[in-house]
């Protein structure tokens, strides 16, 4: 996967490098289904639709993410629901919350998602979105932007990956992640270093919604990480063994 990294430094990009052993491999069938989602959610960021935004003045990424975050936000209202920024202002309930949602959500997943990992999420300038069912107030829906700031040659770098994406089942489909995943790029780039960090997230390849809002939300796909971690939840590819390959979609 290769991510342009110019706003950090012009004329390089941020390229993941992997070596799997030979059983590690996906099958070709399963990882030619995958591509093949890829490709297709892709198409909806291509230039008819581009022409489209054109005639309203707007340009690039800003033509999708403007008009992208103006629509959802009204589905989410009409839909009954909000997205509300978690740090700082969390509960212990909406943690509890939390951890029922992900425990929900993932049969297995990279790293143990409990009201401790959740707490410690709360630190180092992650960003924590909840989508609330306005009705009853329940968290049903999440995303966390995964805050690393490190130094290159001198120079800070900050990445976010906006990752551990959950919805629960019965709130699916109203563009929740979408909305959270458009409201936190624009927090990040509103921050003193935001317009030189790079936002991007890996998404499950087998799971066709989670790449549709990644590319509803204005991201472009880079690249795709063959059995890069241990994640379980639904998919519409079958896969087999609990490594999955993960897309890498990035906000220009």
């Amino acid at each position: 996967a290769v991510i342009d990294a110019e706003r950090v430094f012009p004329g390089y990009s941020l390229v993941y490098f992997g070596f799997n052993e030979p059983r590690r491999f996906p099958r070709s069938e399963s990882l030619t289904a995958e591509l093949e989602i890829a490709r297709r959610v892709s198409q909806g960021l291509t230039p008819e639709r581009e022409a489209a935004f054109a005639c309203l003045g707007l340009s690039g990424y800003q033509r999708r993410t403007e008009i992208g975050r103006d629509a959802v936000l009204a589905r989410l209202s009409t839909g009954g629901y909000e997205m509300v920024q978690l740090n700082g202002q969390h509960t212990q309930q909406d943690v509890a919350q939390l951890a029922a949602l992900y425990a929900r959500t993932y049969q297995m997943y990279t790293f143990d998602i409990n009201r401790a990992s959740l707490e410690a999420m709360f630190t180092d300038g992650n960003i924590i979105m909840v989508g609330r069912h306005l009705p009853t107030g329940d968290i049903v829906s999440s995303l966390i932007a995964e805050h690393c700031r490190i130094e290159v040659d001198g120079v800070p770098v900050h990445l976010y990956e906006s990752s551990d994406w959950a919805t629960h089942s019965d709130h699916r489909g109203h563009g929740l992640i979408t909305a959270m995943q458009i409201e936190a790029t624009r927090m990040i780039r509103e921050l003193a270093h935001g317009e030189r960090s790079v936002i991007y997230a890996e998404v499950r390849a087998p799971w066709e919604p989670a790449n549709r809002s990644a590319a509803s939300a204005g991201m472009v796909w880079v690249g795709t990480l063959l059995k890069h971690c241990v994640i379980k939840s639904d998919r519409d590819v079958e896969v087999r063994g609990n490594r999955e390959d993960l897309n890498v979609w990035v906000a220009p």
